[in-house]
């Protein structure tokens, strides 16, 4: 009888803890995965030991409903978040899970254009890809999405040089400036400066 091997557990590094505390409560357990490059139970079992838990969201109203089909085909989803009081990824999550889609009459994606979405879109600011593709934000994260596209783990992480800089700014630093010097969000950047224990100066 031949006798079964063992599967090595392989370690998480630091920057792997890291940047599951980081993502696990906001994005689906399978884009984690995705990102990490490790099995489903392995991500539960260890975001089970570090405590971690999704972000609940709330439940949406038939009111909230009825003007996300209203507003989110012809508006922004940065104005339609705001209308409804909820984030914009809540918000985009929503309307792609109802299969609600914004009314754009734009040219179809080449093959040309599909080959540089994937090579810029899992290590550039989603922002950014928009303006170099000449393309609305919603229709780069609509087509992103439609072709499995998910941020890597370069995307997420923090070089010892930003965290330099961010030591030196955050102090006395706008969130919405060091947000757009680093390309991140704001809860990314509150999130670094807490895990680094950088605060921000007391105003005398």
């Amino acid at each position: 009888m031949a006798k079964k091997t063992k599967r090595i557990r392989r370690e998480w590094s630091n920057e792997e803890i890291k940047l599951l505390e980081e993502i696990f409560p906001i994005k689906r357990t399978k884009e984690v995965v995705e990102i990490l490059g490790r099995t489903n139970s392995s991500v539960k079992f260890k975001a089970f030991e570090m405590g971690l838990k999704k972000v609940r969201r709330g439940k949406w109203s038939n009111e909230e409903i009825k003007l996300l089909k209203k507003l989110f085909p012809i508006k922004e989803t940065k104005e339609v978040a705001e209308k409804l009081g909820r984030t914009i990824d809540t918000v985009a999550t929503k309307a792609h899970d109802m299969g609600i889609k914004k009314v754009y009459l734009l040219p179809r994606w080449t093959n040309k254009e599909i080959a540089r979405l994937k090579k810029l879109y899992p290590t550039t600011k989603t922002k950014e890809v928009a303006a170099q593709m000449r393309r609305p934000l919603i229709s780069v994260v609509d087509k992103a999405r439609s072709l499995g596209l998910n941020k890597s783990q370069k995307y997420y992480y923090w070089s010892q040089e930003k965290i330099a800089l961010l030591k030196k700014l955050y102090p006395s630093g706008n969130i919405e400036d060091l947000a757009k010097k680093f390309g991140r969000t704001k809860h990314s950047i509150r999130k670094q400066a807490s895990r680094l224990s950088i605060s921000k100066k007391s105003k005398d």
